[in-house]
């Protein structure tokens, strides 16, 4: 059973969803992370959420993975009109024409990925505050 509000994380790199998993803790501790390793499998799980109406507050989306990507499940999300959340998209590349894409293709926002635990908390605190601050606790 899914417990909400909830957070989805889409990456296909076990040590990068680790680091963001843990820094994302370090914000709010007690919002539940839903995890997928493919776009395609967060596709099947948004479209049986979207049934029972359950979509997430947030997603943090890598942008480059094997079976569908970032790009192609933005597209997805698109075409079968689940975006009623904040989508914001990691990647490693800082090309510009991935940033524009994503935007085009109705990202939210699209961050170079940290690669310590510190650049983490402060991006997630970052994004957490511009785009779902009903996620973060007075505390933190």
């Amino acid at each position: 059973m899914i417990e909400v509000p909830y957070v989805l994380m889409v990456d296909d790199n076990e040590l990068d969803l680790e680091l963001s998993i843990m820094a994302f803790k370090k914000i709010n501790h007690r919002v539940p992370i839903i995890t997928k390793p493919s776009g395609k499998h967060a596709l099947d799980f948004l479209l049986e959420q979207q049934v029972k109406n359950l979509l997430p507050e947030i997603i943090f989306l890598d942008l480059k993975m094997p079976i569908m990507d970032g790009f192609e499940l933005l597209e997805k999300i698109y075409f079968y009109r689940l975006k009623s959340f904040p989508i914001i998209v990691f990647s490693g590349s800082g090309l510009p024409e991935d940033r524009a894409r994503v935007l085009q293709l109705g990202a939210d926002a699209l961050h170079e990925k940290p690669f310590d635990y510190f650049g983490n908390i402060r991006m997630f605190r970052r994004i957490m505050m511009h785009h779902a601050d009903h996620l973060v606790p007075n505390f933190a």
